[in-house]
């Protein structure tokens, strides 16, 4: 309940936070103005999503980080050296450092980490355990050196650096759960809360920028995450698999830097050398070249995990070879002169069954169909749903309270209605769905019914879509990442970790969310009877009616 419920709160407060500070964004000073040769935008966007980031992660975990949660005494260093690589990014974002003052950050949030005891204990490839403090202390401050401007490097495009991470984090979340590492699955998991929340807004075309405040504290925690999940005597993995959850960006920097100084340039000169400009080089238009590194993000983490418990050649050579061929690739697709689509423009076309569209009354009432539907659903399931421990019930207050204070707003017109909407469905989303695979007494009959009212509801979706009139919303990258984990995490040995089935909650979830965001898309002024509904379920799950 932990996980999730901190997954939940950093989702959603990424969600809600990100937007403000997009608002103030030119007030702080922190807008990412066009014009290098080696940026991809061409309109000022604000790079504050960082901020959104790092503060969703932070209050997720608040309670942990008390004594009583144990968090601070477990991983202070961690703590303390995301606070100084956090404001040495703002300092960044806001007055451009040189590399001296970006490094001196750097060094200064690693020296804490490394006196909190996170550090290789084992030196990958040498049958050194415990290794000298002489050699584990250097290798892991240069580990987590190379791995922080790696990721800051790797930034380029929209959704890029977060989405890797949120796979890269994935994985650690489930090392750290084999090996009982509670905190560590506890922090990772709130920063892939974050991380996805803030996706919403920095899919292509981004809205906001992680800056480097993002990308640097990305890079330090889950450096440092993968060093604790994957160093831990409860489990006998390969020591090397930190340089596999962060190996692309590795790849990435270390060829860029080659070429540099193959070119006679200097090694942190900036230009069009990164994996992601050498796609777009091939043809590859912008999402596709992030998809294309989210799917062999995937294959790199799948082939840690599939490897985990071979020595660590094996895995070195595994990693050699994924990275010799992907190079390989790139190099015979320049020479050639081959090229994925003949022009970087768009391809313009009608996606919609003509069909379809001649049904003027889906077309018309498609979203009040939809929205009756998740209505429906949020009062059934509610009604039927008993409650059995009393933290759920506390929770439905709580949410009961939130929620008619928003709605309060919303129709006073102090607050947008699809930010409402779409904070209501998200958050009792997730309440209702897991609160109810929990419930012992739902009969096995009601689950599926459950999943055939969702499949239904499905369908009806992708009919809608087939008749509206103009494109209400297309699948992105991040549907790419929301596809790989409803397909993934039921295949995953999660059994000793949770009672519940993550796969199916993460489905159900899926339609709740493309329901939500289509309704958004058609632009309709407000749907109070949805939101009416969401209320009463937790009125009717907090037994207040």
């Amino acid at each position: 309940m932990e996980l999730i419920l901190t997954f939940s709160t950093a989702f959603l407060l990424a969600i809600a936070l990100t937007p403000l500070t997009i608002r103030y964004a030119g007030g702080l000073g922190l807008v990412d103005m066009p014009g290098d040769e080696r940026k991809i935008h061409t309109q000022p966007i604000p790079r504050v999503g960082g901020i959104g980031i790092v503060l969703s992660a932070l209050i997720a975990t608040s309670y942990w980080i008390t004594p009583e949660g144990g968090l601070w005494s477990e991983l202070w260093g961690l703590c303390l050296g995301s606070i100084i690589i956090v404001v040495f990014g703002f300092v960044d974002d806001r007055s451009d450092l040189n590399y001296k003052l970006k490094f001196l950050g750097q060094i200064l949030a690693i020296l804490p980490l490394l006196f909190s005891g996170v550090f290789f204990e084992t030196v990958p490839l040498l049958d050194l355990s415990p290794a000298p403090l002489w050699i584990s202390l250097p290798l892991t401050f240069f580990f987590m050196l190379g791995v922080i401007n790696a990721v800051n490097l790797t930034d380029g495009l929209d959704g890029l650096a977060a989405g890797t991470m949120v796979l890269s984090l994935a994985l650690i979340v489930l090392f750290s759960a084999l090996s009982g590492q509670h905190n560590t699955a506890l922090v990772s998991i709130s920063i892939i809360g974050g991380l996805l929340g803030f996706l919403r807004f920095n899919t292509h075309p981004a809205r906001v920028f992680m800056g480097d405040t993002g990308s640097q504290f990305l890079g330090f925690i889950v450096a440092a995450l993968a060093i604790k999940a994957t160093q831990h005597d409860a489990i006998a993995i390969s020591r090397i698999l930190p340089l596999l959850l962060v190996g692309l960006p590795v790849m990435d920097t270390l060829m860029v830097i080659s070429i540099r100084l193959y070119q006679g340039n200097p090694p942190f000169h900036a230009d069009k050398n990164h994996t992601h400009h050498q796609l777009m080089a091939l043809g590859f238009r912008h999402y596709e070249a992030v998809a294309t590194i989210y799917l062999l993000q995937a294959a790199l983490l799948a082939a840690a995990w599939v490897f985990r418990y071979e020595n660590d050649n094996v895995l070195l050579g595994a990693y050699l070879l994924f990275c010799g061929v992907f190079l390989g690739a790139i190099w015979l697709g320049k020479i050639t002169h081959w090229r994925l689509h003949a022009d970087q423009a768009s391809v313009g076309y009608e996606r919609r069954n003509q069909f379809m569209r001649r049904n003027d009354w889906l077309y018309l009432h498609s979203s009040r169909v939809v929205e009756a539907m998740l209505g429906f659903f949020f009062i059934s399931v509610a009604f039927f749903v008993e409650v059995t421990e009393p933290v759920y019930t506390d929770i439905a207050r709580v949410l009961v309270v939130v929620f008619s204070v928003l709605w309060g707003l919303q129709l006073l017109n102090l607050l947008p209605s699809r930010v409402v909407t779409r904070m209501l469905v998200y958050s009792a989303g997730i309440v209702l769905l897991y609160t109810q695979l929990i419930d012992m007494t739902i009969h096995p009959v009601s689950n599926m019914l459950i999943d055939t009212y969702l499949a239904v509801t499905f369908v009806v979706l992708l009919l809608a879509l087939l008749t509206t009139r103009r494109e209400v919303f297309r699948f992105d990258t991040q549907d790419l990442l929301v596809v790989l984990f409803v397909l993934l995490v039921p295949l995953l040995p999660l059994g000793g970790f949770t009672d519940i089935a993550l796969g199916r909650l993460a489905l159900r979830f899926a339609v709740l969310l493309y329901c939500c965001e289509f309704l958004l898309g058609k632009q309709v002024q407000d749907y109070r009877l949805l939101n009416m509904a969401i209320v009463a379920s937790m009125a009717l799950l907090a037994g207040v009616v």
